[in-house]
């Protein structure tokens, strides 16, 4: 598939691009919310997401409580295909594990394409792929919080400490 949607012609190849951006949001979209539910995702033949807990602590120089977080990094190495997305997208979309993986396999062909074609892929809420002068993959997270639990909570704001000043009489 990969080596096919290298040679279409250039009209072609623009009408799918509007088809592959759309696809590709709501890739994203699966790929936040299996996050947020597990410690890895892998997409297969591509790498995987790794998930780690980071603990609260306070932000000094902003003077904010910053919540309990689960931040995600990525491996390229993680490439075994545990069907985890495609469950997900199968129940969500009410299709066929066939169908999901099938749709998996097309959403990681046109990453592909996208990062041979541009060097750099965005993915909504999730982070940015590029090919290093290596040509292997890097990324950088949006660093967004994948804890269920502490997801939706902003940071909050703690009281400037007060300052004692005793009056000289």
């Amino acid at each position: 598939i990969y080596n096919l949607f290298r040679k279409l012609k250039k009209n072609s190849y623009l009408c799918l691009v509007s088809i592959i951006f759309v696809s590709m949001k709501r890739f994203s979209q699966y790929l936040n919310h299996a996050l947020l539910m597990n410690e890895c995702v892998i997409m297969p033949g591509f790498g995987g997401f790794v998930c780690h807990k980071e603990p609260a602590y306070i932000d000094e120089l902003n003077g904010e409580l910053i919540p309990t977080s689960k931040r995600v990094t990525f491996n390229s190495s993680l490439n075994y295909n545990d069907t985890l997305l495609a469950g997900l997208i199968s129940r969500i979309e009410r299709i066929s594990l066939i169908d999901a993986i099938y749709r998996v396999e097309l959403s990681i062909n046109n990453i592909k394409i996208c990062l041979d074609r541009d060097k750099e892929l965005y993915l909504d809420g999730i982070g940015t792929f590029a090919l290093n002068a290596e040509g292997n993959i890097a990324f950088k997270s949006d660093n967004r919080n994948y804890l269920p639990t502490t997801a939706f909570i902003p940071a909050i704001q703690l009281p400037a400490p007060a300052l004692h000043i005793k009056a000289i009489e």
